[in-house]
């Protein structure tokens, strides 16, 4: 409620508190993860979704938490198969198919990314980051649709 409020410190406050005790709620770590990950506590966001999966092992949420917290540490081996694992859990996961586009570009599996980055912009994802990302990938390979998608994106092209 106080992150909702905008309130971030006491939001933190809240979050550390819950953290000293033994996390059984799935959808609370999973909140307190993504939170974690808006904050940018790298390690203590993977702790969390480790617990997550812990209390519950098919878990997307916390699947793609982790490929957020590996792709932020360059470890993308390690992401693609969070992220992968994730979209296997639940197909409609935009942001799973963003992040494993992510984990894919940094294992330089161009042809892959972009289609994980046409699958998120397929299901609703951040249109913006996902135009952005595809905009980039297609600059030597197809500059008239690399164009489109800096367009799309709202960022010049040149």
């Amino acid at each position: 409620i106080a992150h909702a409020r905008g309130d971030r410190q006491a939001a933190y406050n809240t979050l550390q508190a819950i953290l000293e005790s033994r996390l059984t709620d799935i959808s609370t770590a999973n909140q307190m993860g993504r939170f974690l990950i808006d904050l940018e506590q790298w390690e203590q966001a993977q702790a969390v979704f480790e617990q997550s999966l812990f209390i519950y092992a098919e878990n997307p949420v916390a699947r793609d938490g982790l490929a957020q917290v590996c792709n932020e540490r360059d470890e993308f081996e390690s992401a693609a198969e969070h992220a992968l694992e994730a979209v296997n859990l639940q197909h409609h996961f935009p942001e799973a198919h963003f992040h494993l586009g992510v984990a894919l570009r940094g294992l330089e599996r161009d042809e892959d990314a972009i289609a994980a980055f046409e699958t998120s912009l397929a299901l609703g994802h951040d249109p913006t980051a996902a135009h952005l990302q595809l905009a980039s990938l297609y600059r030597w390979r197809d500059p008239l649709r690399s164009k489109q998608h800096a367009e799309l994106a709202g960022v010049p092209w040149g």
